[in-house]
């Protein structure tokens, strides 16, 4: 695991405060840290993200399960870093915050009209 996280574990455990991740990036599956690691390829399958190592099996696994509609996205080996898929943008989280404030003020209206 990732020097920086295990201590971030180890004090949330300690004093029950949230961990605070950052731009840490590490393989869901073999744990290695890619935060500056210059790897290309990779997948996002579910909420998991796998490294460019790991990749082959996941996906002869996910195949042999037929669970492709799981993947959510393939890094193009040649052109994508592995961390820059696995870590969000920014925008992600502005377009999540503008959806659910649009279902916020969607439900105020609906309750409004019912009550009325």
């Amino acid at each position: 695991m990732n020097k920086d996280l295990a201590a971030a574990w180890k004090k949330a455990e300690e004093s029950g405060e949230k961990i605070p991740i950052g731009n840490i990036v590490v393989c869901d599956q073999c744990d290695i840290d890619y935060t500056s690691r210059d790897d290309r390829g990779g997948i996002i399958l579910g909420s998991n993200a796998f490294c460019p190592s790991c990749t082959p099996k996941m996906l002869a696994d996910v195949a042999r399960h037929r669970e492709e509609h799981y993947i959510r996205a393939r890094c193009q080996r040649d052109r994508v870093l592995f961390r820059d898929v696995a870590r969000p943008p920014a925008w992600v989280f502005v377009m999540i915050a503008a959806v659910i404030g649009v279902v916020y003020i969607a439900l105020i209206l609906l309750i409004q009209m019912l009550l009325q």
